[in-house]
């Protein structure tokens, strides 16, 4: 018998709020996006093909994105994964054509529960210098591929420029 290696990603590679929690983070690297069906309320990834049996049943993916940010914990600076929809990706691309992600620390702050949940963004008022972001470009950036099955997926995204929702 042959077990699947527990995946190198865990929950706590993953940012994690509570409602009204804020925190700091760095967006670094670019960004994985891919699409992903629910079922029973968990997800499930779509293989973005013709074979894809939730997609057969009309089961519509949903766009999603992981992105690595740089957060401060004491003196260190350590890397873990944003994940979010289109809503949050399209908010990240205006804030970034304004303050570039990889220079600016944002503050996200997490209003809501359940599907009722926002993320507004704001850039951090204290902003970053030289020491800061050399730290910040040696941190060790995660898998963005690497799902929780423990096996690394192949997919690459092929998204029309207007994606509709």
């Amino acid at each position: 018998m042959n077990f699947a290696a527990k995946s190198a990603l865990s929950s706590k590679n993953f940012f994690k709020l509570k409602n009204g929690e804020s925190v700091a983070v760095v967006f670094v690297g670019e960004p994985y996006d891919f699409k992903q069906h629910w079922i029973n309320q968990k997800p499930s990834l779509c293989t973005q093909n013709s074979d894809c049996p939730q997609c057969k049943r009309g089961n519509k993916p949903s766009f999603r994105f992981r992105l690595n940010g740089v957060v401060r914990e004491g003196e260190e600076y350590v890397c873990k994964i944003w994940e979010g929809g289109w809503t949050i990706y399209e908010n990240l691309m205006v804030i970034n054509g304004e303050y570039p992600l990889e220079k600016t620390a944002l503050k996200i702050t997490r209003k809501g529960d359940g599907t009722d949940t926002t993320y507004p963004m704001i850039p951090a008022r204290e902003s970053l210098n030289e020491a800061a972001l050399e730290k910040i470009a040696a941190v060790k950036l995660l898998d963005l591929k690497n799902f929780e099955s423990g096996k690394k997926e192949e997919m690459q995204p092929d998204y029309p420029e207007d994606i509709p929702f």
